[in-house]
């Protein structure tokens, strides 16, 4: 009796969640492998995540949903961020640094290759200029901000990331 009323339970919920589904747009989504780490540390959480694509930011950003090893997006932002005349996007976001959630908060704006999406795996690793450790060994990664930047991707990796320059994969022989 309490196995039959259980897997009822659990059906019917299925049952629910399949209709909510097919209203809600996140449940229609496309997911990006992409872990974030500063410092060496894996982000659990990032806040106040968008794209924009380059040129056009004017338009509604693109509105992603991260934890770590994946980027999601509904899937009418992926065809925008997917599609042929998009070269360049901007990654925005923000992270606490203190312990406590007034402590500080570092904005982040990494300049994104649309290809990149196209790789098995993305792995954005940012370093924090003023600890002692990355001052000497790293460069900013644009004028006037104190933070620098890689990124591995399935296939290469970019040791400097600079918001400046377009960046094209290597040529495998």
């Amino acid at each position: 009796m309490y196995k039959t009323l259980t897997l009822t339970l659990v059906g019917l919920l299925f049952i629910y969640h399949q209709t909510q589904c097919q209203q809600d747009s996140f449940c229609q989504n496309e997911e990006i492998d992409l872990v974030i780490n500063v410092n060496g540390i894996v982000q659990n959480t990032i806040n106040g995540a968008y794209f924009y694509l380059e040129g056009k930011e004017n338009q509604k950003p693109l509105l992603p949903i991260y934890h770590p090893g994946s980027l999601t997006f509904n899937k009418e932002d992926f065809k925008r961020l997917m599609s042929e005349d998009v070269n360049y996007l901007r990654f925005k976001f923000y992270i606490f640094t203190g312990k406590k959630e007034n402590d500080g908060i570092a904005e982040y704006s990494i300049r994104f290759k649309s290809d990149w999406f196209k790789e098995k795996y993305i792995v954005l690793s940012l370093y924090d200029l003023n600890r002692k450790e990355y001052k000497k060994s790293r460069r900013p990664i644009e004028k006037n901000v104190n933070f620098s930047g890689s990124i591995s991707l399935g296939s290469y990796t970019i040791s400097n990331l600079d918001n400046t320059s377009s960046y094209n994969a290597p040529k495998i022989r």
